[in-house]
């Protein structure tokens, strides 16, 4: 039997790096992370801080697109926010993501007005 060394990889889909994001919301934070053994969960972080974790349903498959809501509303509108992921594979082989960074802005910037 061969050990399995390899580190999965992971990386930020949304939001993007730069973004802003609205306070008081449920705001959507996506990660795809890959490996050859099999990915087997997902954490989401939010300056360093874990925000919720996610695995896939039956089968530990070799890519994996995990969603999660965070919920904004305990921050500050103006804060800026690092967002990170970090994927384990089968054998609990770890790597963290690029971090990204967002601002928390007020609702009504999100609400297609110019106000």
């Amino acid at each position: 039997d061969l050990v399995d060394t390899t580190d999965p990889s992971i990386r930020m889909s949304y939001p993007e790096n730069g973004d802003s994001v609205s306070v008081n919301a449920l705001v959507p934070l996506q990660a795809i992370a890959t490996d050859d053994a099999g990915i087997s969960l997902v954490e989401f972080y939010a300056d360093g801080q874990l925000i919720d974790s996610t695995q896939p349903d039956g089968d530990t498959p070799t890519s994996f697109t995990a969603d999660i809501d965070w919920d904004t509303s305990a921050i500050a509108e103006g804060t800026q926010v690092t967002l990170s992921a970090v994927a384990y594979d089968v054998d609990n082989n770890s790597q963290e993501s690029t971090a990204i960074r967002v601002t928390v802005r007020a609702e009504h910037c999100f609400d297609g007005s110019q106000n």
